[in-house]
């Protein structure tokens, strides 16, 4: 439990290393959403023009989940408001 909770600490987007990979990933095509489901803390972060990194966080804390509409991708969570860390 002790490394979930570890997963659960946001310490800016320079230290996340899935961030760091779609930002290298960004060098060799353009992907308008890079999505991950392994990291516990639900984010949503810019990564460059018009591409965006998103985490799915977990189900027993956040209760997120992603959306798209057809156009846009959002982090959304079941019968509560995300907080998502700034």
């Amino acid at each position: 439990m002790a490394n979930a909770d570890a997963d659960e600490i946001f310490n800016g987007a320079e230290n996340e290393w899935l961030y760091q990979f779609c930002k290298e990933e960004l060098k060799k095509q353009h992907c308008d959403y890079f999505v991950f489901g392994h990291r516990h803390l639900p984010l949503d972060l810019e990564v460059g023009e018009n591409s965006r990194y998103i985490n799915l966080g977990e189900w027993l804390h956040y209760n997120s989940y992603a959306e798209f509409d057809g156009e846009n991708l959002g982090l959304k969570a079941f019968e509560k408001e995300l907080k998502l860390p700034t």
